[in-house]
């Protein structure tokens, strides 16, 4: 049968989320023009594949294609988070050594892998040759995960490694309560999002369900109903495939409109959770304003481990987070405490503590003691973002699957009330 135009649009989501389907699953590190040779080889493969699909001659409608696209998504979002996780094992490794012949042999034993991970390896060597240090290698190379992986990179290229040292009765507090860190608070973040990957074998199954009722109901069964005079509209009408232009009834733009929207929620979310930037394109910085504050206090936190200042610590704030929208707050807090202001007054005139927080820095005296003090609210705001983010995650995932519930209902229910008729008229 001769292919149709809509099937040939495929083409392009299915290629794609083969080939990196067929990447991910060789594990094996592949180096010299073996890698050209082994690509070629998987394009030639995927092509060959979709190109068989596509002369089927079955018709695929709009709705279809979109679910296809949101399973090549799904495919990339694997390829992102499995490459964070190298990501992350390349830092811990390099960050974890301290003899430079033993990161040398590290980086050649990275610099083998294939793909992006061996290339950063590459650089790395290449400016630690030039005379560059580690951190800023590391940074100018993207191998920190996220925002607190990138503040934690920035705090051991100041400051080091190793704490500073305190009074046994000051550092066994900070060692008690300091239970969230940069690097726990980002990996927890990391864990719940995370839990957004349920969504993935949901939006499959609903994907399946529709591709078998576009390809077998719509195009076997239907052509049955009718020739027995059963009105298939009947059935089937609010969630047929029709261009703008032939929708006739509200039904059906509700349900082409309904499943677009899922498709688009679904991409929209899935482009969000690889590349966090994009919120910055759509006003999310006032959504991510409460996880950037709390970054910002847990680098002041760990700023005054070693500073002993308050003014210079929120001073170096900025400095090392640069948040420029919450920077400001840090550097007129230094302004009022220079003028002589109580530091609890002029950090709640600045903005930086709410008026309750501020409170408990009154009897702060001692620069370890306001330390403490700083990180006891740290770990208080962290608290709180992860238990709202835990409980937003959790309504995401229940109004997801509940849409993809009502889908899926609504299909199996047309198809049922369709074969019951059909038992009906054949007895």
């Amino acid at each position: 049968m001769f292919p149709y135009t809509s099937n040939w649009v495929l083409l392009a989501p299915l290629a794609v989320a083969i080939y990196i389907a067929m990447r991910l699953a060789q594990g094996r590190s592949d180096t010299g023009n073996r890698t050209a040779a082994v690509a070629a080889m998987e394009g030639v493969v995927a092509s060959a594949l979709v190109l068989a699909l596509a002369a089927v001659g079955v018709r695929a409608s709009g709705v279809m294609i979109g679910w296809i696209v949101v399973v090549g998504v799904c495919l990339v979002i694997l390829s992102a988070k499995l490459r964070q996780l190298r990501r992350l094992v390349l830092m811990e490794s390099l960050l974890g050594i301290d003899d430079d012949a033993a990161r040398g042999r590290i980086l050649r034993d990275f610099a083998e892998e294939a793909g992006w991970l061996g290339r950063v390896a590459r650089r790395i060597a290449n400016d630690l040759r030039k005379g560059t240090s580690l951190i800023d290698a590391m940074e100018r190379n993207r191998v920190a995960v996220g925002l607190y992986g990138r503040l934690r990179l920035r705090l051991i290229g100041l400051y080091g490694k190793q704490a500073p040292d305190q009074s046994p009765e000051v550092g066994q507090r900070v060692g008690e309560d300091s239970e969230w860190t940069l690097a726990s608070v980002g990996a927890e973040v990391e864990r719940i999002t995370g839990r957004l990957s349920i969504l993935v074998p949901v939006v499959g199954f609903v994907w399946v369900m529709h591709a078998v009722f576009t390809l077998f109901v719509m195009n076997v069964f239907l052509p049955i109903l009718n020739q027995m005079g059963l009105e298939s509209r009947k059935y089937f009408g609010w969630v047929e495939w029709y261009p703008l232009k032939d929708m006739t009834t509200p039904s059906q733009v509700a349900a082409a409109g309904i499943a677009l929207s899922l498709i688009g929620v679904v991409l929209l979310g899935a482009a969000i959770w690889v590349f966090p930037g994009l919120l910055k394109l759509l006003g999310g910085r006032y959504l991510l304003s409460g996880y950037h504050r709390l970054a910002c206090l847990l680098v002041l936190s760990e700023t005054l481990r070693y500073e002993r200042d308050l003014v210079a610590a929120l001073n170096r704030v900025p400095e090392i987070t640069r948040l420029r929208y919450l920077g400001v707050y840090f550097r007129r807090a230094a302004e009022l405490i220079d003028g002589g202001h109580d530091v609890a007054d002029a950090l709640t005139r600045a903005r930086v503590l709410k008026p309750g927080e501020a409170q408990s820095l009154q009897q702060s005296q001692s620069p370890a003691s306001m330390a403490w003090a700083i990180g006891r609210i740290a770990q208080r705001r962290a608290e709180r973002l992860v238990q709202r983010l835990n409980v937003l995650v959790q309504i995401v995932i229940v109004a997801a699957t509940g849409a993809c519930a009502v889908v899926a209902g609504l299909l199996a229910v047309a198809i049922f009330r369709a074969l019951a008729d059909w038992i009906h008229v054949l007895a």
